[in-house]
């Protein structure tokens, strides 16, 4: 350099290469954001295109039907049958019968397939119930001929083959009509779930669209950032050291020769280096790396951490001598080149 005013000048023209290279970086994490978006979308529309759910046994159903009508048969039998002797009891009777309802709603949720392992314990838990009291008079029926108590026997007999002999015949007249009913139920949400998986498939093909746009718009920007790196490259060329090819470093540069505290480019990278600012980018640039493995880059702090990234470091010597271009035409593209003015904040 022969002076000062030429290496501000240059140092001015390095920053705009700089600028136009930390733009497009931001660009591309942001599209980098966007990819990993419309990859997320998609694989959240692959999973939700089924719902995930086995097949039930029809058999298990069946009987778990009747076994509903044979506990509300059998605690209405016991409430009659007390209820000779005064000991009715009406709050037992309605407990027992709404665990009997539960047992019904939860057995056409099964029947319907839908999701949840509280359905298959409630079944459970409700056929327990509900069955307590015709199991409780079958085995009063049994122990009674055992002991051989004959009239408690015959009765308890004769209340136990009537709750079953009821609970057969009315499961049989009910069960298909319950059964077409639940059907009507599943038809109508088979409609809704391939006219949700439908528009879930229209927004998937959408998603694979914009990723293509994504794609496309990542390459333009790539190749403008790698151009823009290799006219850098060509026009600091033998006086601008490779290690400071970033925007914390050009701005302490120029503020620097402009504030008389350096006069050549080696007194302003000694100074630099003094103010141990070249430790804390090389933190920075590594603080760069663990953000872009996160799922979603943070983009406000991306925007911090590329003030001390040296894009020309990450570029393969090849790729920065594949342009034929000398120093002036490097210049004249350099300061041509559209960018948003970054005011240095830092170093005034």
């Amino acid at each position: 350099m022969e002076n000062k005013e030429e290496l501000l000048s240059n140092l001015y023209t390095v920053r705009q290469g700089l600028i136009f290279i930390y733009e497009k970086q931001i660009s591309l994490t942001e599209l980098e954001n966007a990819k990993r978006k419309t990859i997320l979308i998609q694989e959240e529309l692959v999973n939700s295109f089924g719902d995930g759910t086995k097949p039930v046994s029809e058999n298990l159903l069946k009987w778990s039907f009747y076994a509903v009508l044979m506990g509300a048969l059998g605690n209405i039998a016991k409430f009659l049958f007390l209820g000779l002797w005064g000991e009715g009891n009406v709050r037992e009777l309605f407990w027992y019968l709404v665990a009997s309802a539960v047992l019904v709603f939860l057995i056409q949720k099964k029947m319907r397939q839908h999701q949840g392992s509280w359905i298959g314990l409630g079944i459970f838990i409700s056929l327990f119930i509900v069955l307590t009291t015709p199991l409780n008079t079958i085995y009063i029926a049994i122990k009674s001929f055992m002991s051989i108590d004959i009239l408690a026997a015959i009765v308890f007999s004769i209340i136990s083959v009537v709750v079953v002999a009821v609970s057969l015949i009315l499961g049989n007249l009910f069960y298909p009509r319950w059964v077409s009913f639940i059907n009507q139920l599943i038809d109508e949400e088979n409609r809704k779930r391939i006219e949700d998986n439908e528009m879930r498939v229209e927004e998937y093909n959408r998603q694979i669209k914009r990723n293509e746009e994504i794609a496309r718009e990542k390459e333009q920007c790539e190749l403008e950032l790698n151009q823009a790196t290799q006219v850098l490259s060509v026009f600091g060329q033998g006086w601008y050291p490779k290690d400071y090819y970033f925007m914390d470093a050009v701005d302490f540069f120029i503020a620097s020769l402009e504030n008389f505290k350096a006069d050549n480019i080696k007194e302003l990278v000694n100074l630099y280096d003094d103010t141990q600012y070249k430790a804390t980018q090389l933190a920075y640039q590594e603080e760069m790396l663990r953000l872009q493995q996160d799922q979603f880059i943070n983009s406000q702090k991306m925007v911090e951490l590329l003030r001390y990234n040296n894009y020309m470091q990450a570029m393969q010597i090849g790729q920065l001598e594949a342009i034929r271009i000398n120093t002036a035409e490097a210049a004249s593209y350099l300061k041509n080149l559209r960018v948003q003015e970054v005011h240095n904040h830092y170093y005034n």
